[in-house]
């Protein structure tokens, strides 16, 4: 047979999708470099030219994570036919959907083994939300569904409080615990915007929901 030759960031890109798909499918630990090159028909040597070990494409799947999250999310955040409710939403669901879908990837991410990296992701993650977050919070303050001064100073302090919900111990050990603090936030996200509490329940109502679901 003979071998299909790939430009060399086509072929990465093929090992950190195989991969991936691979992480979801068996978990991190149970997936094999072997198991990986197996699935795309490669030799190992071929892993190890573009990667050091399996954590080294661990990473390069969560910038690939975070990348392509983002895109969905900036998209939403920047359309400007939609209004701050309606973007709430969606970029909610968009963040579900990016938990289901990537269950043994953010399983590895939260293991107590990861710490360092876990909170690499979390910062990667505030770089890159605090823009569309601020944008979407001054969209809310000219439609009268905020009231709050100073927005860009309000969104950096609870971005960067994001890591009370991103601790490890309490996500892996106490689902309990871990859904009083997302209530706990929405509660603090909801006074330091001066948003109603009935529209603050309706825009995360279903978002807990399905959160409580995954968690269980």
């Amino acid at each position: 047979m003979t071998r299909i030759s790939k430009d060399p960031e086509e072929r990465r890109l093929e090992i950190i999708k195989a991969a991936e798909k691979l992480f979801n499918e068996k978990g991190f630990s149970n997936t094999a470099v072997s198991d990986i090159v197996k699935s795309i028909g490669v030799a190992q040597g071929t892993f190890y030219y573009y990667f050091k070990s399996k954590d080294d494409v661990f990473n390069a799947i969560v910038e690939e994570f975070l990348e392509e999250s983002m895109a969905g999310i900036a998209e939403i955040a920047r359309d400007e036919k939609l209004g701050t409710r309606e973007k709430i939403e969606l970029a909610l669901e968009k963040g579900l959907e990016l938990i289901e879908n990537n269950e043994g990837v953010l399983s590895y991410l939260h293991t107590k083994d990861n710490m360092d990296l876990h909170e690499k992701v979390e910062k990667k993650f505030v770089e890159y939300a605090s823009p569309l977050v601020v944008n979407v919070v001054k969209q809310g303050i000219q439609e009268k569904l905020f009231d709050l001064e100073y927005p860009d100073e309000v969104v950096e302090f609870l971005m960067t409080g994001s890591h009370y919900l991103g601790d490890v111990n309490i996500y892996l050990e106490d689902k309990e615990e871990y859904l009083k603090r997302v209530r706990g936030v929405q509660f603090v996200i909801q006074r330091v915007l001066g948003v109603d509490s009935n529209i603050m329940e309706c825009l995360t109502s279903k978002f807990i929901s399905k959160l409580t679901s995954l968690l269980n």
